[in-house]
């Protein structure tokens, strides 16, 4: 094997890859359905997204998770139709099935072979408008629902990552699983599950999606004589954000004992999906930790041998998401990797990144941007993203010319305004008999277990 391979550095961009995201026709339909269409005909496969614009969001206090359980028992029994029965056909004709809630959206998807779109279709439609949702079903989802929160505490990222949102998101609906919680869980009834598809799995503002071996006049005549019902906007207003901000001088340390790591999450609120800035921080994340070459991994992984990886992320959402640095650390290295992460952070704030990691950032997002969209899933996600977001036509088709516009300078504005070194939330959860000592040498502490109550030293 060579040794003059430089292994710190990615070899030049060549000419990129030609891409053109598929360009996709708009419906309107009878009903008031929205559908965006990509003809596809190369494979005799058909692929839908119905996706509804209530989410998570809307859960009532008391009650979160309600949109997750709701989505999940739509196949779970209908007017003609019990679970066995769905699942039997969907089997039979080889349908793929999938329905999930999300921070801005309700999801939900099928595939099938184009010869068999019109039975899909038909158990497609009547999953989603004839749900009759069955106590018994409702009590072993909740039952399963509640068995997987109880199951959190045995991954310590999960602990990590919902404590952090606990904590930086306060009484907003983000601070709160999307799942919901055991005691949220529990308060949930057939009622309230049959409530709030009344209230929000309406067709005037929902969008399906389609990719495939389908014409417009196919689709046309499906949704005609499958979807017939058309339901009233539902009446409800997103909270605004308000949340903790946390602060560097105080670490919040989860104690799992004989933890042979440190799993540490750093970060602040984001910025929303709409920013005008989205591209911007996009480019900035990665040249902080998005990649094998960002920053924080050449620091702490390659320099340090501090951890094995590291990442950083802009949670990009409708309502402002969290940006977070994560990484899972050596334990006797734990004080020194928080510090070096902050001062990545800070030094990110103070000076212009240089030519190299500009132009290794920009190559590889335009190099590996046209395997985004490979796959008909990947396309469906891509048109979900520009109507969730209210993006333009071709937001795909311009998306390297953007990235390749942005400046050092730009990039330098960009971090000043949305990267936050003094202004951090820090987790660190591993062994406290450990690490308790090494971390209150530098900064305020807490010592909370993994069920989120601080421990009483009286």
């Amino acid at each position: 094997m060579p040794h003059d391979i430089e292994r710190n550095k990615i070899p030049p961009t060549g000419k990129l890859s030609p891409f053109n995201f598929p360009h996709f026709k708009r419906i309107c339909c009878e009903n008031g359905l929205k559908v965006l269409l990509v003809e596809h005909t190369s494979l005799p496969l058909v692929n839908l997204e119905l996706y509804f614009k209530a989410s998570a969001m809307v859960d009532p206090a008391g009650l979160e998770g309600l949109a997750s359980l709701t989505t999940e028992l739509l196949a779970e029994g209908t007017s003609s139709r019990n679970s066995e029965k769905i699942a039997n056909e969907l089997e039979h004709f080889g349908i793929e099935y999938s329905a999930y809630a999300d921070w801005d959206s309700i999801h939900i998807s099928l595939s099938t072979l184009s010869k068999y779109v019109d039975s899909a279709f038909e158990i497609y439609a009547d999953i989603i408008q004839n749900p009759i949702f069955p106590k018994s079903e409702v009590n072993r989802v909740k039952a399963e629902y509640i068995a997987e929160r109880q199951r959190v505490v045995d991954s310590i990222e999960k602990v990590v990552s919902e404590q952090f949102a606990e904590t930086l998101y306060g009484d907003f609906r983000y601070a709160t699983p999307l799942s919901g919680t055991i005691d949220s869980i529990k308060n949930i009834e057939q009622k309230d599950i049959k409530d709030f598809f009344k209230k929000y799995f309406y067709f005037k503002e929902a969008v399906l999606l389609v990719t495939g071996d389908i014409s417009e006049q196919q689709i046309k005549s499906l949704i005609k004589k499958y979807f017939t019902k058309k339901g009233n906007r539902p009446l409800y207003k997103i909270p605004s954000l308000t949340y903790n901000k946390g602060m560097t001088t105080a670490v919040r340390i989860i104690h799992k004992e004989k933890a042979q790591q440190t799993q540490v999450y750093i970060g602040h609120i984001g910025i929303e999906r709409t920013n005008p800035d989205h591209y911007k921080a996009l480019l900035l994340n990665q040249i902080i930790g998005g990649y094998f070459l960002s920053r924080l991994n050449m620091n702490l992984r390659q320099d340090k041998g501090y951890t094995y990886g590291i990442h950083s992320n802009f949670g990009f959402r409708k309502i402002t998401g969290p940006f977070i640095v994560s990484a899972a650390v050596q334990t006797e290295n734990t004080t020194a990797a928080i510090k070096e992460i902050i001062s990545e952070l800070r030094r990110i704030t103070e000076k212009a990144v240089s030519d190299e990691e500009l132009s290794n950032a920009k190559g590889y997002f335009t190099g590996v941007f046209p395997i985004a969209f490979e796959t008909a899933e990947q396309i469906l996600y891509g048109l979900a993203t520009i109507e969730t977001y209210g993006l333009n036509d071709d937001y795909f088709r311009s998306f390297r010319e953007k990235i390749d516009k942005i400046s050092k300078n730009d990039l330098l504005e960009a971090a000043k305004e949305y990267i936050h070194p003094d202004n951090l939330l820090i987790i660190a959860a591993g062994d406290r008999t450990q690490i308790e000592k090494l971390l209150s040498k530098s900064f305020n502490i807490e010592v909370y277990d993994l069920y989120g109550k601080l421990y009483d030293e009286s």
